[in-house]
């Protein structure tokens, strides 16, 4: 009697203390944000597909986890290094995904930091038809702090280019917070469970025996 009780009680204090530490152990926090990022147009050709006068402005909204950033010095985040990351710039009517950029899956497109702030932002796609041009070109300049679109083979060369406004950028948290729960507790609070499982079903067959 007295030894039942005794394995019970040491079975309720290893679920209680994995509970325990599983309810109050720092756990880790992926934290995904969005940043939203408007620029301008300073030039626009009356013929360009995407429907834009100089003075409109074009968005570039971008959704990833920030905590690899680092608060000092220059680094690049690549919209490619993770199924979740995404990167939307919408030119008027014309809409450039993350996977449209000639070199996505190789570093492209990404985001250019500063001491942890956003300076720059690499695209590219060339070659591409719309709005009936066969060969246009959509990029940056000057430090990726301009974009450009351009007809590789018209009379008119130049058919936008705009300016990014980082200064204004807007970086929030995303909706979706995800918890990484420590191993070990969960480990420690599984392993009293088991163990009370266990237990009662070998009192069950003892009763059933007597």
């Amino acid at each position: 009697m007295t030894r039942s009780y005794l394995k019970i009680c040491s079975m309720a204090v290893g679920i209680g203390a994995g509970l325990g530490v599983f309810l109050t152990s720092p756990a880790a926090y992926a934290v995904p944000v969005t940043t939203t990022v408007q620029g301008s147009v300073d030039l626009a050709d009356a013929s360009n597909p995407f429907g834009l006068s100089a003075g409109d402005v074009v968005t570039a909204i971008a959704t990833y986890d920030d905590a690899g950033i680092p608060a000092v010095g220059a680094s690049n985040l690549a919209f490619d290094s993770d199924p979740s990351f995404s990167l939307t710039i919408t030119f008027g009517n014309f809409t450039f995904e993350a996977s449209d950029d000639d070199d996505f899956g190789s570093g492209f497109p990404r985001f250019q930091f500063s001491d942890g702030a956003l300076t720059g932002i690499e695209f590219e796609r060339d070659g591409f038809a719309f709005g009936g041009f066969t060969d246009l070109t959509l990029g940056v300049f000057a430090s990726e702090t301009r974009w450009f679109l351009e007809d590789n083979i018209g009379s008119v060369e130049v058919l936008l280019e705009g300016t990014w406004d980082f200064a204004n950028a807007v970086t929030e948290p995303d909706d979706v917070v995800v918890v990484v729960s420590e191993p070990g507790s969960l480990l420690l609070f599984a392993a009293g469970f088991i163990g009370l499982c266990g237990y009662s079903r070998r009192r069950r067959r003892l009763i059933q025996k007597l």
